[in-house]
């Protein structure tokens, strides 16, 4: 089934990385101004049954301008 995270980039954002709590790396590139972090291996929780942890739990993002040159970084939810 998989999971996604979708996300609205700043101005000078190129991409942003998603490392999961378990250190599973996922690039998305930003397009129209927004991000997709996509998995296919990902499982989504409400269809797992264990909706008190979900894959992005734990999650991190890092930000990079067009030179892959990092902006910050952050938890992906605070």
């Amino acid at each position: 089934m998989g999971a996604q995270l979708v996300g609205l980039a700043g101005e000078d954002v190129a991409c942003v990385e998603v490392r999961t709590a378990d250190g599973t790396r996922l690039d998305a590139p930003v397009t129209d101004g927004y991000w997709v972090a996509w998995s296919a291996d990902l499982v989504d929780p409400t269809t797992a049954g264990e909706a008190d942890e979900g894959p992005w739990d734990g999650a991190t993002m890092t930000w990079y301008d067009a030179d892959d040159e990092p902006l910050g970084d952050a938890p992906v939810f605070l």
